[in-house]
């Protein structure tokens, strides 16, 4: 069946039925722990099931949601022997032994009531820790934000399911957005959009990475964690892949730190976006401050030793112009490039305009696929081909690539094969692009597809991210003929 016999297919599915994967288990399918098994009715009848362990009133409450295609009995055995705090594991509808359907709306709805319903139990908490997975962010950090949570953990969380769903299926299908989009939105919609709720969450938030997470694409996290407005995120890198975060010791051990460690903001007038928002007042000269770039510069210093990205980003702003310090492209430059590795858009850009060829391809590519939207950076074809174009003019390899990209898509700019024909090769004189020489192979270039199918035959551009492929091998072979 091809992809778009998949499509036609699929868009029959509610947004419902795309997003959760119902995992229902006979009664005789136990975890352990039987005593401290649980039934929640809610206020519309539907019994939840899972697990809740009180230790009692004044500690903290740690509650659990889990992934697309789990329950939470494959998770509680990790934190049921921790007596310090209360844990709260309950199946949303239809999983392990929950009645029901699941919807966005009842299952952030369910989460709340259990939460009360947790807090007449134990008599009161000293904290409340919300803990979502893959799927379960979307719902943690809604149910952070209503709920004035102490603590946010998210193990590889999304933007939204949108642009996850997006990000995943260009990757792995390498269809065009025209396509892709339409499908996406009539397959999914605006369900579990994070975005909407993270400027509200306003407690400490710890992310966890996969760093080979093959489900979640990086840019779709890294738009969550700008969404946060209210607080300073913390990224935490696992060597892992998206499906065996519990399996890796590395990730054990810094998730139950992370439970461990609750920092209750006390009046916020330190935290690292409220030292930028000071700082901000005096490079303006606003409420009420008299204009000051040394104290703005000052205040910028502090965010950025908390590593805070907004912090480094006017750090290196005041160098490049000699705002409350000695103008210093190369101290700007290096405080842009540490706030460009939190994936701050705007230091990127001033690093392309500083004149830096690989930040102005990096800065297309923003704007091609709209992947910095929270950050202020639109979905646009034009101003990526503008920054293409001057990635190329400089003689970078991916900066010609891209621009014969757009060409060959017909993306700000009417489709041109010629034209795109000719910056590949360019991009492949300049570096030897192997992605260049198979885009070539692609519109008919037949020496191309023979070096392509070499490529793929002997591994040998393997260090491109081109690996060995027998398959690719003998579909370009057929090209070369």
């Amino acid at each position: 069946m091809s992809i778009f016999s998949n499509i036609i297919s699929l868009e029959a599915l509610t947004p419902a039925q795309f997003v959760f994967m119902p995992h229902p288990t006979e009664p005789d399918d136990q975890f352990g722990y039987m005593e401290h098994h649980v039934t929640i009715r809610t206020p519309d009848g539907i019994e939840l099931n899972g697990w809740f362990f009180n230790r009692g009133p004044n500690k903290p409450l740690v509650v659990f949601y889990h992934g697309k295609g789990a329950h939470v009995g494959w998770d509680i055995d990790k934190m049921a022997h921790d007596t310090e705090r209360s844990y709260l594991f309950i199946n949303y509808r239809g999983y392990g032994w929950s009645q029901g359907l699941p919807t966005e709306k009842d299952v952030v709805n369910d989460a709340r009531f259990c939460i009360a319903w947790s807090r007449e139990q134990i008599g009161g908490y000293s904290a409340l820790i919300v803990c979502g997975c893959s799927l379960g962010t979307g719902i943690a950090v809604q149910v952070a934000a209503h709920e004035k949570a102490d603590k946010l953990i998210l193990i590889a969380p999304y933007d939204s399911m949108y642009n996850a769903a997006v990000q995943h299926m260009r990757n792995l299908t390498g269809l065009p957005d025209l396509i892709l989009k339409p499908f996406c939105w009539t397959c999914i919609g605006d369900t579990l959009n994070s975005t909407k709720y993270a400027p509200d969450v306003t407690c400490p938030v710890d992310i966890f990475f996969a760093r080979h997470d093959d489900i979640i694409p990086h840019e779709s996290t890294w738009n969550l964690y700008h969404s946060f407005t209210s607080t300073h995120p913390v990224d935490i890198w696992i060597d892992c892949t998206h499906v065996n975060f519990f399996q890796t010791e590395k990730f054990v051990e810094l998730y139950t730190k992370s439970i461990a460690e609750i920092t209750i903001p006390q009046g916020g007038k330190d935290t690292p976006w409220m030292l930028v928002e000071r700082g901000d007042d005096f490079y303006h000269g606003r409420n009420g401050y008299a204009e000051n770039p040394t104290m703005a510069m000052e205040y910028y210093r502090k965010a950025a030793e908390y590593n805070y990205h907004w912090g480094q980003f006017n750090v290196g702003k005041c160098y490049r112009e000699g705002k409350g310090v000695q103008k210093n492209e190369d101290e700007a430059r290096k405080w842009f490039l540490k706030a460009a590795h939190k994936q701050n858009f705007w230091a990127l850009y001033q690093l392309a305009d500083m004149g830096d060829a690989r930040y102005m391809s990096d800065v297309g590519d923003c704007y091609y696929d709209g992947r910095y939207e929270a950050q202020g950076c639109p979905y646009s074809p034009e101003d990526a081909l503008l920054w293409y174009k001057k990635s190329a003019e400089l003689n970078f390899h991916w900066g010609c690539f891209n621009v014969g990209k757009c060409y060959a898509e017909g993306k700000g700019v009417p489709q041109d094969s010629s034209e795109a024909k000719k910056w590949f090769s360019k991009a492949e004189e300049l570096a030897n692009n192997p992605w260049a020489t198979r885009c070539l192979a692609e519109l008919g270039d037949t020496d191309a597809a023979r070096r392509v199918c070499e490529y793929y035959a002997t591994g040998s551009m393997t260090s491109w991210g081109m690996h060995q492929n027998a398959e690719e091998a003998e579909y370009f072979r057929k090209r070369s003929m």
